[in-house]
């Protein structure tokens, strides 16, 4: 089992560009989910969410991109 942990974890860190922090079992306050590294990750989100809108209302004000209306059922 170790061995397979060992495997995973070079896979994680080689092929995937992850960061191994190391063996956390016996670290006070060891949780599943880690809520600084949680809010931070959604924070991060949130903050690309937030550029995406900007960056299409943008082109919709520079008429770069133009809304067509829908057209009506009978004449599609």
């Amino acid at each position: 089992e170790i061995h397979t942990q060992r495997r995973v974890i070079d896979f994680f860190h080689d092929a995937l560009g992850y960061e191994y922090l190391g063996n956390w079992k016996d670290r006070a306050g060891n949780a599943n989910v880690e809520t600084q590294h949680a809010a931070s990750l959604r924070e991060a989100r949130r903050e690309k969410v937030r550029q995406v809108k900007q960056g299409m209302m943008q082109a919709l004000l520079t008429g770069r991109v133009r809304l067509v209306e829908a057209q009506e059922e009978g004449n599609l």
